[in-house]
């Protein structure tokens, strides 16, 4: 009987989700002027046999389908990125666009939920209101679904690769995380850590299923454009060096802090280092703990170091922000403390993005990514019954 209820109450949150998906899709104008289209032209030209890498075929492709926000000469992804899509661009527009919201409102919704029961957290319903509005309300999960990005499925990605690597699935986790170079930049750091991790306990498994899954990826991508890194690395690495001063990460921090003296480089540089130092130091501490507590920590870091990011990819904080509410429960921490957290850092998003739209930079969002970096040390390391936690199954 409960089972039933249970079925019931996922198909009716499914519906809802999905009228929420149209009706997005539908005041958006169905993504034709946001960062959907980007990836949704870039498939169409696929199934169409283009070069979205030659900037006269891009603007048509705009031009042809009613696009008047024109961002990029080309298509600014690499060629997995068209090819995940394809399948989506071979849909009208306005269809692709209502599943894809709802895809991705589906996609943070199970990525929630399989931590939950890969963690084996019993006392949920205690915290379902109060995490249901955090994260329906948390700012880089709206901005994702108004902007069409694909933040949610890295996410979702992640979270799947943790719940398969640990039942010992290790080859297809390690294929599936290989999907992340979908959209590779707030992920990059997690990928490389990840194998040091994989490698720490052995598991070469895992890096063989990620080593096939980019070969298979980049071999495909060359056999349809055998051209595109030339011009596609030249638009790309400017796109990125007249942005990083003002996005949410060290390198934004780096720029406004080190800007004055000319020593932004430096800074940025020195940070970098250290955070990488500190990442290593905690996967090698780390190394026989779950596999969604490492991935949670270096989500964390990777967002921080990222070469290109915006605060609608800080959904990947999800996956930290909800392991260290369930370790803050399982141990006993105050039932304020596990309730109000993700409510907290929500409102400081809002108030980083008050503070951006004045300065009209976003490295203080940054500080997001610090607050849930605190709140999961206090969950993974500042509690003493830390030894006593059940290892990961490698």
């Amino acid at each position: 009987m409960r089972s039933r209820l249970n079925l019931v109450l996922l198909l009716i949150g499914a519906a809802c989700l999905a009228a929420l998906a149209l009706v997005i899709a539908q005041e958006q104008e169905w993504m034709v002027n946001r960062d959907w289209f980007t990836y949704w032209a870039g498939g169409r030209g696929v199934l169409e046999g283009l070069n979205v890498y030659a900037s006269p075929v891009w603007r048509s492709l705009h031009e042809r389908y009613g696009s008047t926000w024109f961002p990029n000469p080309i298509f600014i992804y690499a060629p997995p990125t068209a090819l995940w899509v394809a399948p989506l661009a071979a849909l009208p527009l306005t269809v692709a666009s209502s599943l894809w919201v709802w895809f991705s409102a589906l996609g943070v919704a199970i990525s929630v939920v399989f931590v939950s029961l890969a963690l084996h957290w019993k006392s949920w319903r205690r915290y379902i209101v109060w995490w249901g509005l955090a994260i329906l309300f948390f700012l880089p999960v709206i901005l994702t679904l108004l902007m069409g990005q694909v933040s949610a499925l890295i996410l979702l990605l992640i979270v799947l690769t943790g719940v398969l690597w640990q039942r010992q699935h290790w080859f297809m986790g390690g294929m599936l995380l290989s999907l992340v170079l979908i959209k590779p930049q707030p992920a990059l750091l997690l990928v490389a850590m990840a194998c040091v991790w994989l490698a720490l306990n052995r598991q070469w498994r895992g890096i063989a299923g990620l080593g096939a899954g980019i070969a298979c990826l980049f071999g495909a991508s060359l056999l349809l454009f055998p051209n595109f890194f030339i011009d596609w690395q030249t638009v790309a690495l400017n796109k990125v060096g007249g942005v990083s001063g003002r996005m949410p990460t060290i390198w934004g921090v780096a720029y406004d802090i080190g800007n004055p003296f000319g020593l932004e480089f430096v800074i940025a540089g020195a940070l970098l280092l250290v955070l990488v130092g500190l990442n290593l130091w905690i996967v090698w501490r780390m190394s026989k703990r779950d596999a969604l507590e490492i991935l949670a920590v270096c989500a964390v870091f990777s967002v921080s170091l990222a070469p290109y990011l915006w605060t609608y990819d800080l959904i990947l904080l999800i996956l930290p922000l909800t392991v260290a509410a369930i370790r803050l429960d399982q141990r006993g921490a105050p039932f304020f403390l596990v309730a109000l957290a993700p409510l907290a850092i929500t409102i400081l998003c809002y108030a980083s993005f008050a503070i951006s739209a004045a300065r009209l930079s976003d490295t203080q969002t940054l500080s997001v990514t610090i607050a849930v970096g605190f709140v999961l040390w206090l969950a993974l390391f500042n509690v003493r019954s830390l030894a006593s936690q059940t290892s990961t199954r490698v």
